[in-house]
Order: C-alpha cells, then sequence, then structure tokens
C-alpha cells in the first residue's frame, strides 16, 4: 500500500508539473505535499508508465485552447451581440413612438399601450426565456430592455407636452409610476441577483432621455428617481461598477437639462445636491461592506472621485452664472462638507476614502481663496494654510495632510515667484501697502517654520519624501528673500546696497545651523556668499568710474559689512567646527576664501591708481602674517597669490602709466613687502 501511495504522488507530482510548464491549471487533487521523483522500490517500466506522455499534454493543450476560443465566440455571439440587440431594439422603439408622434399616425393612448405592451413582451419573453439555463443570460437581457421601454413610455406620458395634453397626465401621477417602474427594475435586479437586468434597466433608462428634445423640469425628476433606484439596488448587492456609470449618467442627463435651462439656478443647485448626496450615500454604504477588499474599494473610490468631480465643476458653474460671489461661497461650503466627511470615514476605520474626501475639501479651499481674496491676500491665507494642514499631518501621521501641505506649498511657491513680482514695491511711509514685500515675506516666513517642524520630526516625514523635502523647506524661504530683496533694489535703482543686504541674508543662513542641526542651511551660506562676489565682479565692478575719486562714496559701507560678515562666519564655524562633518568641514575656508576674494574687488572699487597695487600688497602681507600666527595655510595662500597678482599689476600696467616719483614708491612699497614675507618664510619655515 505504502509502495501504491509513493507510485500516485509521483505520477499526480509529474503530471503537475507538465501542467504548470504548459501554463495551465493545476486541479486540486494533483496538489501533493510530496512528489519524489525517485521512488527506490517501483520498476522502470512503472515510473515511465507513470508519465504522461507529450501526445498527451499536447492533447490537453489543444484542449484548452479550443475552449478558450469557444469562450470568446460565446460571449461575443451570445453576450455582446444581445446586449447590442437590445439598445438597438429600445431605440428603435422610442423612435416608433417618436416617428408615429410626429406624424399622428396613431392616438397617444394608443402609442402609450403598444409602449407598454411592448416592454411588459420583453419582460414576459425574458421571464420564460430565464428559467431554461441554456437561455438564461440572453433572458436576463430581454428584462432589462423591457424595463427600459417601459420606462420610456411612463416618461414620455407626461414630458410630451402633446403627451401630457392628450392623456390627461399629471404630474404627481406620471412620478408615481415611474416609482413604481424603478421598484420593479429593483425587484427583478434582486431577485435574479442579476447586474444584467440592473445595468440595462438603469442605464437605458437613463439613455431615453435622450430621445425627447424638449429637456423640461420633468427631466431632472426622472433623472432623480433613476438616481435613487439605482443607488438602492447598487448598494444593496454590492454591484460597484454599475454605481459608476450610475455617477456618469446622472450628471451627464442633468448637464443636458442645465444647457436647456440656464436661468434655474436654484433648481439646478438642490437637483445638483441631490443626486451628489445620493452617491454619496451610495459609497458610505458600500465602504461598510468592503471588509478588506481591495478589488472593490477601488471600484468605490473611483464612483467617489466622479461624484465630488462632478457635482464641484457643475456646482460653481451654477455659482458664477448665479451670482459671481458665490462661486468662493460654494467652494467653501463644499470644502468643510469633504473635510466633515474625511474626519467620519477616517473615524470608522475607511482610510482610503477619507483620503479622497480630503483632497477635495483641501483643494476646495485652496480654490476658494483666489475667488475670495486679493493677490497678495491669496498668498498668505495659502501660506497659513499650508502651514497648518502640515503641522497637522505631521503630528497625526495622516498621509494626505502631509501631501496636501507639500502640494500647496509648492502652488504658493510658484505664485509668488510668477504673480507676487509685480505687486507695489516697498515703501517705509506705507508698510501695508507694500503688498509685493507682504507676499513675498509671509511665504518666506511661513516655509521657514514649516522648515523647523521638519527638522523637529524628521521620521515623522513622508518616507518617499524624507530625502529632499526638508530641503526644499529650507531652500524657499532663501530664494524668496533673495529675490525680494533683488526686485526691491531694481526699483528703487541701488543696487549697491544689495550687496549688503544680501550680506546680511548670507550671515542669517550660515550662522543657523549653530542654534540646532539645521544642516540643509549649511551650503546655502555658500551659494549666496558665492552670489555676492559674483555680483560685486559683475555689476559693481563695470558701474562704478574707476578713474574717480571713491574713497567718498558710499560703497564702502556696503562692502565693509558684507566682508566683515564673510570673515565672521568663517572665523566662528572654526571655533564649532565639530558641528561639521565630511566635506562641511570645508566651510571655514570657504567662506574665508569669500571673504578675501570681496576686500580683493573692493580694493579696487574703492581705491585709485598705484593705491591699488598698495592694497593688494598690505593685503597680501597682512594675509601671509596671519597665516604664520594662526598657522592657517588657507591665509598664506590667499596672500600668495594676491601677491603675485600685485606683481603682475606694477609691471604690467603701474611702470607704463604713473610718473617716477609714484613708480618709485611702488616699487619700493613692493620690494619691502616681497622682502618681509620671504623673511616669515625663512624664520617659520620648520613650523609650517
Amino acid at each position: 500500500m505504502d509502495q501504491l501511495k509513493r507510485q500516485n504522488e509521483a505520477i499526480s507530482g509529474s503530471l503537475a508539473r507538465l501542467l504548470v510548464n504548459a501554463g495551465l491549471p493545476v486541479p486540486p487533487a494533483m496538489k501533493t505535499p510530496s512528489a519524489p521523483n525517485v521512488l527506490p522500490n517501483v520498476q522502470e517500466e512503472e515510473k515511465a508508465e507513470s508519465v504522461p506522455s507529450p501526445v498527451f499534454v499536447e492533447e490537453v493543450v489543444e484542449s484548452k485552447k479550443k475552449e478558450d476560443e469557444g469562450n470568446l465566440e460565446e460571449r461575443i455571439g451570445v453576450k455582446l451581440f444581445s446586449r447590442l440587440g437590445i439598445i438597438a431594439l429600445v431605440v428603435g422603439i422610442g423612435f416608433f413612438i417618436k416617428y408615429v408622434n410626429d406624424n399622428n399616425l396613431i392616438s397617444h393612448l394608443g402609442r402609450v399601450i403598444i409602449g407598454v405592451a411592448a416592454g411588459a413582451g420583453l419582460i414576459l419573453a425574458g421571464e420564460v426565456s430565464s428559467r431554461f439555463k441554456k437561455y438564461s443570460s440572453w433572458g436576463k437581457v430581454l428584462t432589462g430592455g423591457g424595463l427600459a421601454v417601459v420606462y420610456f413610455v411612463v416618461y414620455a406620458a407626461y414630458a410630451f407636452k402633446d403627451y401630457r395634453s392628450a392623456l390627461g397626465m399629471t404630474q404627481g401621477l406620471d412620478i408615481a409610476l415611474l416609482v413604481l417602474t424603478a421598484l420593479l427594475a429593483i425587484f427583478f435586479s434582486i431577485r435574479d441577483n442579476s447586474q444584467v437586468i440592473a445595468g440595462e434597466a438603469f442605464f437605458l433608462g437613463f439613455l431615453t432621455c435622450l430621445l425627447n428634445r424638449d429637456f423640461g423640469n420633468m427631466v431632472l425628476v426622472y433623472d432623480f428617481i433613476l438616481t435613487v433606484a439605482l443607488v438602492f439596488t447598487v448598494a444593496y448587492k454590492k454591484w460597484p461598477i454599475i454605481g459608476i456609470g450610475g455617477v456618469v449618467c446622472s450628471y451627464l442627463v442633468y448637464s443636458l437639462w442645465r444647457a436647456d435651462n440656464p436661468e434655474s439656478n436654484l433648481l439646478a443647485i438642490s437637483f445638483l445636491s441631490l443626486f451628489f448626496l445620493s452617491y454619496v450615500l451610495q459609497s458610505t454604504i458600500f465602504s461598510s461592506k468592503l471588509a478588506g477588499d481591495k478589488i472593490m474599494e477601488a471600484k468605490v473610490v473611483s464612483a467617489n472621485i466622479l461624484n465630488s468631480l462632478f457635482f464641484f465643476v457643475c456646482g460653481i458653474l451654477v455659482a458664477r452664472e448665479w451670482a459671481g460671489d458665490y462661486d468662493a461661497l460654494f467652494c467653501l461650503l463644499f470644502g468643510a462638507f469633504h473635510l466633515f466627511a474625511c474626519w467620519a470615514a477616517w473615524y470608522f476605520g475607511k482610510r482610503v476614502t477619507s483620503y479622497v474626501y480630503f483632497y477635495f475639501g483641501i483643494a476646495a479651499l485652496s480654490i476658494a481663496v483666489p475667488l475670495w481674496f486679493n493677490k497678495e491676500a491669496i498668498t498668505i491665507v495659502w501660506s497659513v494654510l499650508s502651514l497648518v494642514v502640515l503641522l497637522a499631518g505631521l503630528k497625526a501621521r495622516y498621509r494626505p495632510l502631509e501631501l496636501s501641505a507639500y502640494a500647496l506649498g509648492f502652488l504658493t511657491f510658484w505664485k509668488v515667484i510668477f504673480f507676487d513680482t509685480d505687486l507695489a514695491a516697498f515703501s517705509l511711509n506705507d508698510i501695508l501697502g507694500s503688498t509685493r514685500f507682504l507676499a513675498f515675506s509671509a511665504a518666506a516666513i511661513f516655509f521657514l517654520i514649516g522648515y523647523f517642524a521638519l527638522a523637529a520630526s524628521r521620521d515623522s516625514i513622508f518616507k518617499p519624501f524624507r530625502g529632499f523635502i526638508p530641503y526644499a523647506y529650507a531652500i524657499a524661504p532663501t530664494f524668496l528673500l533673495m529675490v525680494m530683496l533683488g526686485i526691491e533694489a531694481g526699483v528703487s535703482d541701488n543696487l549697491n546696497w544689495l550687496t549688503m543686504w544680501w550680506g546680511l541674508l548670507f550671515l542669517a543662513v550660515a550662522m543657523m545651523p549653530l542654534a540646532k542641526d539645521f544642516k540643509e542651511f549649511r551650503w546655502q551660506g555658500v551659494a549666496i556668499g558665492s552670489l555676492v562676489v559674483f555680483k560685486v565682479f559683475a555689476y559693481d565692478l563695470l558701474s562704478v568710474n574707476l578713474d574717480g575719486d571713491k574713497l567718498d562714496s558710499y560703497h564702502l559701507l556696503t562692502y565693509s559689512v558684507a566682508i566683515a560678515l564673510f570673515l565672521g562666519a568663517s572665523f566662528v564655524w572654526r571655533f564649532k567646527k565639530d558641528l561639521l562633518a565630511g566635506d562641511e568641514g570645508r566651510l571655514p575656508s570657504i567662506y574665508q576664501w569669500l571673504g578675501v576674494i570681496l576686500v580683493f574687488l573692493a580694493i579696487v572699487l574703492e581705491l585709485d591708481g598705484y593705491w591699488v597695487s598698495i592694497g593688494w600688497a598690505v593685503l597680501a602681507l597682512a594675509l601671509i602674517v596671519c597665516g604664520f600666527i594662526f598657522k592657517d595655510k588657507d591665509s598664506r595662500y590667499q596672500g600668495i597669490g594676491i601677491l603675485l597678482f600685485t606683481l603682475l599689476k606694477v609691471f604690467l600696467y603701474d611702470t607704463s602709466e604713473l610718473e617716477t616719483g609714484y613708480r618709485m614708491i611702488s616699487y619700493i612699497s613692493l620690494g619691502g613687502i616681497l622682502l618681509g614675507s620671504s623673511f616669515l618664510y625663512n624664520k617659520y619655515k620648520d613650523k609650517m
């Protein structure tokens, strides 16, 4: 018995492997815990017989292919053709009724009787066919089409004016008949558990609205009745695909009605709200039944997104038509509702649904701001909103809040750079009227506070953004302030003062990491310092009169302040070098080089003639002396570089331009400095 059992496992295992290799499903009976490849007590002949031949496998594969081809042909011939056929039939019956109406061939009552009879006949034929298993799907298609025909006939009995007067149909009676038809569709759908009946009955019911050119108010009533019936059926039976289609159809019919009734604003917003709340209810009921079904959840979320999107677009168009001031109010109400729905969904554990509501809520509030406020106020409100959302998201570790804050922050930054630059210039006499200063400053302050929050809770940042978001929030305020200072200096036609203002900004940025490990600011100081030096070289040096008397100009103050800031930053960081790691250890040297280069350029700007050579030589000697005293190799290299540059200037320029007396002074001074430098190098060469 044991031998036979092992042999059976071997046969099943071999066949299972062949089926897997052929891409075919393995029957449960063949799935054994183990299937040894070698059976010690089984003859080779038995083992050979236990392995299916290649011919058998080919037959199985070929059979599977034929089955798939048959299924495809069946889906096309039975399902697709039947559904296309019933759509054509229902539309044809609708046009038939319209044709006899236009040509007055049959009385109005006769047309209604014929239409109801046609619909009832299709329903009856579908019911009879559904009793036979072979024709079950085909029969359900007929039932759904019959219900759609009855929908149209009942709808037309009041919606068409001549039918209404000829039959004496009242709106209340017609609505009651429509409700009865909807209940009948619900009954058949639920009883037969058929998405086919539900889908055809409701969607063809929506389609019949398009056969009427007069989109009166009855269209909205009919649309709403279909919507309620569909929502009930879909939510009860958990058919999300039909729910998605229902959202599209409801708002499509509304849009056609709205095109014919642009003045009915109150009625429009009322029915829009009813459609929206109906599908919110559908989503809520669905969410309570998901039980971890990811595919079902994705479909429900899709319907939710479409519902909110269509409602927002249609609603804000109505608000703008009704009164321009109402569009901002609509956005605020829309946003408030979605934020409340977000809280409710989160409270009941429906996280994905809460995300959808949250994003729509924040988006609506963000849109409301530009509709309500002026340009600088938009920037301030968006900045505040972005900061509040960021702080809440980091505190609660709620990713939609955090991601929304990043998106809103980017939007704010983009608006400031591209739209707020043309606001009113800064004026000490009217600070509140200096709208550009207010907008840029507010955005920079709130970005900076946001950076502090991110730096204090780095582990709470959404992991994919943890590497670059703090840098973005650190760079944004610096960049905004530099741009604002540059624009204001340009407007006031005093770009020379910009050197000092950028220098002060450099000091604030360069010193910030001393208070705490705000590492994202460390290299920003280098960038600002380099820009200051470049500005002096590319603008200041070319804009002054090099042959004039420059010692009395106010440039000296601005350059002196900037130089002091650079050298001061270098001095401070040398004493705090233990806070720097890796390449950051070069920051003190970089700041020193920037400061010395600025001194070098300032001498050209503030001195004249041979005094430039003397100034450079004195600077070089001072650097070399400091380099020996403080054992600083950077200072010595700077001194050597400037000294060599001075030599070139003296021999190539000073000797040809200066008078004999001045040449003598230049050479004697330069010679003394060179000898002094040489003496220092000889004296301290063993200690370098």
